[in-house]
Parts: C-alpha cells; sequence; structure tokens
C-alpha cells in the first residue's frame, strides 16, 4: 500500500494541496477495499451521480462515464482540479447547499467518503428529500454507522437510527481499518448502502428529536402523547424513546398528529 500513498503525496503535491483536518480529508488507498467498492458500485442501478468529497476521484473513477455526474467540492484546489478536467462541480458546503435546486434525474445515487464531521447531518437531511436521490453509498466513522443500523434497547440506539431506519433500508457493504487511508484516522471506517423507502417530513424528525431530547426520561416526560396510546401500542407509560423501534415511532407519530386535530 505504501507506493498508492506515495502516488497519491506526489499528486498531492502537483496541486499544491494537503490532506485538511478542518476538512475531514481522508484519502482511500487500499486497492483491495476499492476495488470491492468499485464491485458495489458498477453493481447498482442509478441514472445519475452526486458525489460529496470527491478529492482526487477514488470513487469518482469508478462512475460510468455515461452517467451525469454532479461533485461537490468544498476545497478550492480539488474543486478547480475538477473543473479542469470538465465536471459538473459545485464548490459548496454539502450541508448548505439547495438540493432541491440541483434537477437531479430520478434514481440519483449519492456517494461519498464521508467527511466524519458531517455524516449524520448528512443522513438526517437527505432523509428528507430530495426524492430524486433514492439510494446512498456511504463511507462513516464505525462509531456512526453502528448508531445508523442500531437496534432498540441498545446503546447506540437514538436519533440517527431511527431517521435513518425509517427513511431507508440500510444494509452493510465493508469495513476498512485506519490503514486503508492517507493520512490514517484514528478509527475504523465502514461503507453503508441506503435505498429509500419514503421521504421524511421535518416534523416527524421533530418529534423523534424530542423523544431523545432526554434520554433517560419516560417518553411521555419529552413529548406530548397520552399514556393510552402508549399501551395501545403494547408498551407501558414509563417506556423510554430507546424502547421503540423506527415504526412504532412512525405509527406514534401519525397517533399524536391526529390527536391535535
Amino acid at each position: 500500500m505504501s507506493d498508492q500513498v506515495e502516488a497519491l503525496k506526489r499528486e498531492l503535491a502537483s496541486l499544491g494541496a494537503s490532506p485538511l483536518k478542518a476538512l475531514g480529508q481522508n484519502f482511500l488507498v487500499d486497492e483491495y477495499v476499492l476495488s470491492l467498492l468499485e464491485k458495489k458500485i458498477k453493481d447498482l442501478s442509478y441514472k445519475g451521480v452526486v458525489e460529496i468529497g470527491p478529492g482526487l476521484g477514488a470513487l469518482t473513477c469508478f462512475v460510468p462515464s455515461s452517467v451525469p455526474l454532479v461533485l461537490i467540492e468544498l476545497d478550492k484546489k480539488f474543486s478547480e482540479y475538477w473543473k479542469a478536467k470538465g465536471f459538473v462541480v459545485l464548490q459548496e458546503d454539502a450541508l448548505r447547499l439547495n438540493w432541491d435546486a440541483l434537477q437531479l434525474p430520478s434514481k440519483t445515487l449519492l456517494l461519498s467518503n464521508l467527511p466524519y464531521q458531517i455524516s449524520s447531518s448528512l443522513v438526517v437531511e437527505r432523509s428528507m428529500g430530495p426524492q430524486a436521490i433514492d439510494q446512498m453509498l456511504l463511507m462513516f466513522q464505525k462509531e456512526v454507522a453502528q448508531r445508523v443500523m442500531a437496534s432498540p434497547s441498545t446503546a447506540s440506539y437514538g436519533l440517527l437510527s431511527v431517521v435513518a431506519q425509517s427513511a431507508w433500508d440500510v444494509s452493510f457493504v465493508l469495513e476498512a481499518g485506519p490503514s486503508s487511508f492517507y493520512p490514517p484516522p484514528r478509527v475504523a471506517s465502514r461503507v453503508l448502502h441506503f435505498q429509500r423507502k419514503k421521504i421524511l417530513s421535518s416534523d416527524y424528525i421533530q418529534f423523534v428529536k424530542k423523544a431523545f431530547s432526554q434520554r433517560r426520561k419516560y417518553l411521555l416526560k419529552n413529548i406530548p402523547v397520552s399514556g393510552e396510546i402508549l399501551e395501545g401500542l403494547g408498551f407501558s407509560q414509563k417506556v423510554r424513546a430507546e424502547e421503540l423501534s423506527p415504526e412504532h415511532f412512525e405509527i406514534l407519530y401519525e397517533k399524536a398528529k391526529g390527536c391535535d386535530k
């Protein structure tokens, strides 16, 4: 793997660039991991691709040239690198971008080796749309990936778990250790695939957020629902948010919304 790292260093030097910790830049250099991702990207069915943080194109090169591709790159040097190659590039923060204005084709794939500091927020926001993004292939810090896929009544289960699993069918793809990257992060990473089930409303997400706002309190202390509704779902009035599945949260939200009318 040292050859890949040295080649990456030379290419970065030619651009006058270096990994920026502030942007969470860790470049994937493991050929085996890249080969698995190449196969996954080529096996998926999509009509367009949006990639966040392409860097020098470790994943970008796996996207068929016939597929419309939009790159979102905040780093000015990498943004100019891709623009010079003729790609459509938005030099913007993915969390501040107006995604509804992108006019993406249906069945668009969102692809990214995500900067760790934006990963949770990005999953929550894309769970609200746009509808055109019907699947995502994302690399996370291992701990964040565990939270995404966590089951009820576990320490990792929370807002991110409920939102992700309400909006998407989530599946594990692979795990990569720190040595698979340059510079190596302190923790392992995981790649997850998301297939959209539905678009979530901001009201639903706020409802779930309130439910977990004081995790150790009983659910009834955090959200305005009646004990009778909880009992109708088979729970006691002393249930905590972490005990409810995403499906229970969806039912509870609809019943609570109906009571407000």
